[in-house]
């Protein structure tokens, strides 16, 4: 039996709370492809932004490695010893980036979000690169436009 759902009927939603500097990168977990230890990234032959730190080898590929906080205009989490990457599904669908990863401030948590455990938070502006800042679980998060970070990504990979 095939039932369709409207969001209005969808009750709760599997996230991953991914550690940033001082606050969590809420993303639908579907979003990310693997979580796995750190590893220096190999720097590229050209200079870019310092966002961009290089690619890594994943799964017989190789895929750039980004901060999130530096292309927020902020200065990125110091290095840890718990940090990890997360390599994430692209939301363009694009051939030429199926993925991409991004540096964590330490180890991603699963959680069932119900509607009622999110809200915005009123008190700081959401940085360019993200949708908003928001309360998740009484934590403070960021919901980041995927979309134009990936643009942002590709458009500096054709330069190179």
């Amino acid at each position: 039996m095939n039932v369709r759902r409207s969001a209005a009927d969808i009750t709760e939603l599997a996230v991953l709370l991914i550690p940033l500097r001082g606050r969590q990168l809420v993303l639908p977990n579907v979003n990310v492809a693997e979580v796995i230890p750190w590893q220096a990234p190999r720097a590229g032959t050209e200079v870019g932004p310092d966002w961009l730190l290089g690619s890594l080898e994943w799964r017989q590929q190789q895929i750039p490695l980004i901060c999130l906080e530096e292309m927020n205009g902020e200065s990125a989490a110091a290095a840890d010893p718990l940090r990890r990457i997360a390599v994430l599904n692209d939301v363009l669908g694009a051939e030429e980036l199926p993925f991409f990863a991004v540096v964590t401030a330490g180890a991603p948590r699963l959680l069932r979000l119900f509607p009622d455990e999110i809200g915005l938070d009123i008190e700081r502006e959401p940085g360019p690169m993200e949708r908003s800042r928001v309360w998740v679980a009484g934590e403070r998060g960021s919901l980041f436009d995927l979309a134009r970070v990936e643009e942002e990504l590709r458009q500096v990979l054709a330069r190179r």
